[in-house]
Order: structure tokens, then C-alpha cells, then sequence
């Protein structure tokens, strides 16, 4: 499954949704396509973006907002997505229209990069993590759902356990361990602080792979 169909799967019908940062509106052609909410937002804070997203949706009925995340928003919304940045870009947005998202029924997170910090910063604002999925294009990609409430603490640099596709986490897995090995290869003249800190997150690899019965190399 690829990145966008990835996240459009894991959106339930719903009568209002936003897509934060336009990424050409395709998210937002899949969601009408699909008549997942008659309602459906498109904001971005760049005019290039939202000017091709309005191009490629110009026979849909959907309304495109320049705008930095939401703020300025002023209708209510029942879920949101935010695609195809960083994990503290999104947790940016997400503070800074706080209001907004605590009522939403849920929302989508697709991080670029960051995604360790994403889930621990969710934790700390008392997001709960109900659904995971990964996908694979070019790479992998972590499209996480979230609900307001308490989550259980976890290892935040791993999935949570929610991952259906075992066989395509374990390719991930092995490709972030490849990384790590890596890594501490080439820090083990060069810097000692941080092939350290290598070896702990091998260390913690492994115990999170134990604990879900995944084999590595």
C-alpha cells in the first residue's frame, strides 16, 4: 500500500475533515472520491501548494484555505490530517490550534522524519494512539491515528504493537538495525558519546523485537 492510500485507509466517515498542508490535493480528491465526508478543507500556508491543489480540484466540491495549520480556522471539525512533514512541525501545528483538535473525533499523523519524538510528544498531551499502519513506497512510512484520552507509556522509538502487516514491520525493523550497525561502525574511533548511544538503541531494538517475536539478522 502506498503513502496516501495508506492514510486515506484509515479515515472513517465523518461529516467535516481537513487536510493540513495541501500536498497537491490529492488527499483531499481521494476523501470526496471515496464520499468519505461532505465536508472537506484543504489549508496550506504556501500559495504554490494550495494554487495546485485548487488547480487539481477545481470539479470538487472542496474549500482551500491559505493558511499557516489552522489557525484562523473558524469552523468546528471532526478530523483532520496532517501529512508529509516533521514530526515537530506537526506537533507545532497541533499546539497551536490545540482547541480545535482536542474536540475532533480523530485525527491522522504522517510524519517525514521524527517519528519517536511525535509519539512521545502525543503521549505528553494526552493523545491516545488507536491506530497504526505502515507503508512502503520509496520507504517505509509510520501514518498514526489519534483520539483524545490517556495512553499507556510505551517505547516511543517503536510501534506501539497496533501494526497488522507483521512481515512488512520486520523488513523495517531490519533496515533501521542495518542503519544502526552502521552507524556505530563509523562513530567507534570518531565520536564515543554518540556510538554509545548507537548501542542502546541496538540494545533496545533487540528487546522490543523479543517482545513481539521478530527475528532480525
Amino acid at each position: 500500500m502506498k503513502r496516501l492510500e495508506g492514510i486515506v485507509s484509515l479515515i472513517k466517515p465523518t461529516e467535516s475533515i481537513v487536510d493540513i498542508g495541501s500536498d497537491h490535493g490529492y488527499i483531499a480528491k481521494m476523501i470526496a472520491d471515496k464520499k468519505l465526508a461532505p465536508r472537506i478543507y484543504v489549508t496550506d500556508v504556501a500559495v504554490g501548494p494550495l494554487s495546485r491543489a485548487r488547480e487539481n480540484l477545481r470539479d470538487y466540491c472542496v474549500e482551500t484555505l491559505l493558511m499557516d495549520g489552522l489557525k484562523g480556522f473558524k469552523e468546528d471539525l471532526d478530523a483532520a490530517v496532517v501529512a508529509g512533514m516533521g514530526g515537530e512541525l506537526i506537533i507545532k501545528i497541533i499546539d497551536e490550534s490545540e482547541a480545535l483538535f482536542s474536540q475532533m473525533d480523530y485525527f491522522i499523523l504522517q510524519p517525514m522524519q521524527q517519528i519517536s519524538y511525535l509519539r512521545r510528544a502525543m503521549y505528553e498531551r494526552n493523545y491516545f494512539l488507536w491506530e497504526e499502519l505502515l507503508t512502503f513506497e520509496d520507504r517505509f512510512y509510520e501514518v498514526l491515528l489519534y483520539k483524545k484520552g490517556r495512553d499507556t507509556p510505551y517505547d516511543f522509538e517503536y510501534s506501539k504493537g497496533l501494526y497488522s502487516d507483521k512481515e512488512l514491520y520486520s523488513d523495517y525493523l531490519k533496515e533501521k538495525q542495518m542503519k544502526l550497525h552502521y552507524i556505530l561502525d563509523v562513530t567507534k574511533n570518531t565520536d564515543l558519546t554518540r556510538n554509545k548511544e548507537v548501542q542502546l538503541l541496538l540494545e533496545r531494538l533487540e528487546t522490543h523485537c523479543k517482545n513481539n517475536g521478530i527475528m532480525l539478522l
